[in-house]
């Protein structure tokens, strides 16, 4: 489901300032808090874009990453909202 897909891909996102919507049921638009963004095509393209808007790497092994998905999940947070 393109809906659950988005909700895991912000949980990854969030960390790097950078949030993924859905973009007319066929592509994905890219943001950052100041508003650059980016529409891209599919998950494939969507991070490479992701690290060029972050301005660094986006890397799923992180330390920090993962203890902030980590947190999030012992306070019960989701993106998907449980879904």
């Amino acid at each position: 489901d393109r809906r659950h897909r988005v909700a895991l891909v912000n949980d990854v996102l969030r960390h790097y300032s950078v949030t993924a919507k859905d973009w007319q049921g066929m592509s994905y638009m890219l943001t950052t808090a100041t508003g650059k963004s980016v529409i891209v095509d599919h998950l494939g393209l969507l991070w490479p874009e992701a690290e060029k808007l972050a301005g660094r790497p986006c890397d799923p092994l992180d330390d920090d990453l993962i203890r902030a998905l980590e947190a999030r999940r012992c306070q019960g947070g989701s993106a998907d909202g449980g879904v």
